[in-house]
């Protein structure tokens, strides 16, 4: 619409129809967006869970370590072979917002867990002297469960959730580690960083 002041001047400005049309074009682009935006996320939880047994006070699970209780048709007590420890799917990563372990001794020295995300640490830490720390995460029966926020832990193709005991073990049963992530494309681990 056009206007004219008594001046001279013009003066433009938009009909209601023009302003519908502008305002649902950019309503649509936003939608859009978001949708893009929440395109490749996708809430899961770590299925089957990693669960193993201790073997004369020692705990390894997950990884290429024998996973899964006796009772399961292991071959052992501590697992069953061939048992795959869950990973990301080839080109996905797993951003974790919660992790627990269950059936850990708790009290005034409660057990202790690390979690690693690569086999070659694991075993590197397991070689290394028995009073030093390790791994991405601890554990222990007092402080069994964690949530963590955008990006402060995430599992990249070909890393898996593998848990190690650090000192003495005290725990015989069935001990299983529970995790809840976001997974999504890892070009666009972007997007779960907040």
């Amino acid at each position: 619409m056009r206007w004219k002041f008594g001046i001279g001047e013009y003066f433009e400005t938009i009909t209601k129809s023009e302003l519908d049309e502008s305002l649902s074009a950019y309503r649509k682009a936003a939608q859009a967006a978001q949708r893009e935006q929440a395109r490749g996320i996708k809430y899961m939880r770590l299925t089957p869970p990693v669960t193993g047994q201790a073997v004369s006070s020692k705990l390894t699970m997950g990884g290429e370590y024998i996973t899964g209780p006796a009772a399961a048709g292991g071959a052992s007590v501590g697992g069953q072979a061939g048992v795959a420890s869950p990973q990301p799917r080839p080109g996905y990563c797993w951003l974790v917002r919660r992790a627990a372990v269950q059936g850990l001794t708790s009290g005034t020295t409660p057990d202790i867990v690390n979690l690693f995300r690569r086999q070659s640490d694991a075993i590197a830490w397991l070689a290394g002297p028995a009073t030093v720390s390790g791994g991405d995460w601890q554990f222990n029966g007092n402080n069994f469960a964690y949530t963590f926020s955008f990006g402060q832990l995430a599992f990249l193709e070909g890393e898996t959730p593998i848990i190690v005991s650090q000192g003495t073990f005290a725990a015989t049963g069935i001990i299983t580690f529970r995790m809840d992530f976001e997974e999504l494309p890892q070009e666009q681990i972007w997007k779960g960083l907040g």
